[in-house]
């Protein structure tokens, strides 16, 4: 079950870079007299809000929604360093057991991601914030 969990993880990891690389090749040509640069810091203490802020600030919200359309703003989510969304999704086995997952990272650190815990938050309250931080 935490395989599903981990693969599902990583390919959202990989949807947000082909987004932003897609969001790149588009703006390539942007004038920075042309870009209104907005500060990183929140009144959010939220991990998860956070962390999305950090990859998706500057980004379209049309792209974020895109991105979240198969969750429901109910849906609780924890984000990882890179901005990749673990949530439980029905029919991928017992909720009870998928509450938490582990990444390891290349130093050997492994952290844990739970969606009961307080790094988490639902999709409509990383909306609410991220939208002041999407064009």
């Amino acid at each position: 079950m935490k395989r599903k969990v981990v693969a599902s993880l990583m390919s959202l990891a990989c949807l947000v870079i082909d987004v932003l690389e897609i969001n790149q090749l588009k703006n390539k040509n942007v004038v920075a007299d042309d870009v209104e640069v907005k500060s990183c810091e929140t009144s959010s203490d939220n991990t998860t809000i956070n962390r999305l802020i950090t990859v998706w600030k500057g980004k379209s919200r049309e792209a974020f929604d895109n991105y979240s359309a198969d969750y429901s703003d109910e849906q609780r989510i924890v984000a990882d360093e890179e901005g990749g969304i673990l949530a439980y999704v029905d029919g991928y086995g017992d909720e009870e057991e998928l509450q938490i997952s582990y990444i390891q990272y290349e130093d050997g650190s492994v952290h844990e991601l739970d969606l009961e815990g307080p790094e988490s938050t639902t999709v409509g309250e990383a909306r609410q914030v991220l939208y002041q931080y999407l064009k």
